[in-house]
């Protein structure tokens, strides 16, 4: 059986869960909640966790790649400038 309502308990132990990156794990959110993993795999389900650790990697993703993008068009800018100089 799903829940029907996200509380600010669920809100805040898939905020941990998000932070948690890499080493992400429900035995974790389970610990610093003290609740069972069963419980956390519930609140999981009912709220959406993947799908929204999905998008929010996603999201993260786009941002690291308009800033790596970002840089590179400076580099090249800072390189082109360089070039004039040296040039002239």
């Amino acid at each position: 059986m799903l829940i029907q309502k996200e509380t600010q308990r669920h809100s805040t132990a898939f905020a941990y869960f998000l932070q948690l990156g890499g080493n992400r794990g429900y035995a974790k959110v389970a610990d610093k909640f003290g609740i069972s993993e069963t419980s956390v795999r519930k609140w999981s389900q009912s709220f959406g966790w993947k799908e929204r650790i999905a998008d929010a990697d996603e999201k993260a993703n786009i941002v690291q790649r308009e800033k790596a993008n970002e840089s590179y068009i400076s580099t090249i800018e800072d390189f082109k400038g360089l070039k004039e100089q040296v040039f002239q």
